[in-house]
């Protein structure tokens, strides 16, 4: 009985890249400092890919998260965050091509042009503002609000470029954004979905969702 519950627990998830998608090849990288680096690779389309897993995710809504398997998926399929962490634990361009710290709560950063979400909504400082409100907003009632609680405002300078004022200095800034719970959503997916966005999950990233079985699989 234990052998067999073990076999059922390795349940494959099956990822099935995503056609082409305007926009959400992989980010070029940018040195510590903020600044891109043009050589980063491109992404590769087409293929398919398999992967077992111990256990399924339970929730694939970045606001919610509350296990591993759900980040792990998250943080590397579907969404993308303003920056991420390289092989080095250094800090590297995603949606963000470049950023700095203007002051010692003001942190300002240059997005990405062009880039469009799964569903066709483009990215922009606004799907920004947007997701940050999300995850702070009472009524939503994320989980993962506490990690964003030192920012004030998010503030829209223009389409690729938005600031973060916090209400005190806040080390930690960064890490916050680079991690599953910094992916930035598709405004369009927020307001259709709500709550329910855990079942359409709408990013930037290299796969696109297609449907979810949980405790079996899941296409993308």
């Amino acid at each position: 009985m234990k052998k067999t519950r073990f076999f059922q627990t390795l349940l494959a998830m099956t990822v099935a890249v995503s056609t082409a998608l305007a926009g959400c090849s992989q980010a070029p990288e940018a040195n510590s400092s903020g600044q891109t680096n043009a050589s980063s690779p491109a992404g590769k389309e087409g293929g398919t890919l398999v992967i077992a897993r111990l256990s399924d995710a339970n929730n694939l809504d970045p606001h919610f998260l509350t296990q591993i398997n759900s980040a792990a998926i998250i943080h590397h399929k579907v969404y993308e965050g303003l920056i991420r962490m390289d092989k080095e634990s250094k800090y590297v361009g995603s949606l963000a091509s470049e950023w700095k710290q203007l002051d010692d709560v003001t942190w300002e950063f240059k997005l990405r042009s062009g880039v469009t979400f799964h569903d066709g909504t483009p990215f922009n400082a606004e799907a920004v503002k947007m997701t940050i409100a999300r995850v702070q907003d009472p009524a939503v009632g994320s989980n993962r609000a506490n990690l964003f609680e030192a920012i004030k405002e998010v503030k829209v300078v223009d389409d690729t470029t938005v600031q973060f004022i916090l209400h005190y200095p806040y080390a930690p800034l960064l890490s916050v954004l680079a991690s599953a719970e910094g992916g930035i959503l598709s405004p369009k997916a927020i307001e259709q979905y709500g709550k329910d966005l855990t079942k359409h999950p709408t990013g930037t990233g290299p796969y696109k969702f297609e449907s979810w079985t949980p405790g079996q699989e899941s296409s993308w």
